[in-house]
């Protein structure tokens, strides 16, 4: 039993280093165990991963999600990252249908340290931030795929719009001339030229002496 243990952990390790400490695969192999995914999903918090992580356990629930002991273990980690990141909308919900499950008649199914977890995790949480969630407010996985950071196409108009904003900042405002009321119109003065004397006239003034 702890040979096989081991070659789990040691097979887990080795696909977590051909991954990439802080990338997250496109694909995951479809031959992985249980405890694999697992481990993977672990390792992959512990080395601050978190989509990656997250992306192993929503693997684990699609396709082992019928255990009920493994389908808590994975809502549980998943709950716990977004209760670290203070994603409340989808970490109460979830702590929530955890604790339903304990409270059904699957309860002798599931791992007993899961319940306390979950109590725990709860009590993090800001009184009214539970209030402000409906008890029977649902939550949304989307288990076998990869949790993209934020929508591309959304990004890019985003990117776009906060250009536009940082040119229009960038563009100095000039001041209004100001004018003042009560200056007068200015008019243009027209220069008129002395009139010829006739030469008659000239003829009649006295010599000067």
């Amino acid at each position: 039993m702890k040979k096989t243990v081991l070659q789990i952990g040691a097979a887990a390790l080795s696909l977590f280093f051909l991954f990439g400490c802080h990338s997250v695969p496109e694909t995951i192999p479809g031959d992985l165990s249980s405890q694999q995914l697992i481990q993977l999903g672990q390792a992959s918090f512990e080395n601050g991963n978190i989509a990656a992580a997250e992306l192993y356990y929503l693997t684990l629930i699609d396709r082992y999600g019928s255990d009920p002991a493994l389908r808590v273990e994975a809502l549980f980690e998943i709950a716990h990252m977004d209760v670290k990141k203070k994603k409340w909308n989808r970490a109460v919900p979830i702590l929530r249908e955890i604790e339903r499950m304990y409270a059904s008649e699957m309860a002798a199914l599931l791992p007993g340290a899961y319940r306390r977890l979950v109590e725990i995790d709860l009590a993090k949480i800001p009184q009214s931030v539970l209030d402000s969630i409906p008890e029977d407010a649902s939550f949304e996985l989307k288990p076998g795929a990869p949790v993209p950071a934020e929508n591309s196409e959304a990004s890019e108009l985003v990117n776009i719009e906060e250009s536009l904003e940082t040119e229009q900042a960038e563009i100095p405002v000039l001041p209004e001339t100001a004018v003042s009321p009560d200056l007068p119109e200015t008019q243009d003065v027209v220069s008129e030229e002395p009139e010829p004397v006739p030469v008659e006239a000239e003829e009649a003034l006295p010599d000067a002496e």
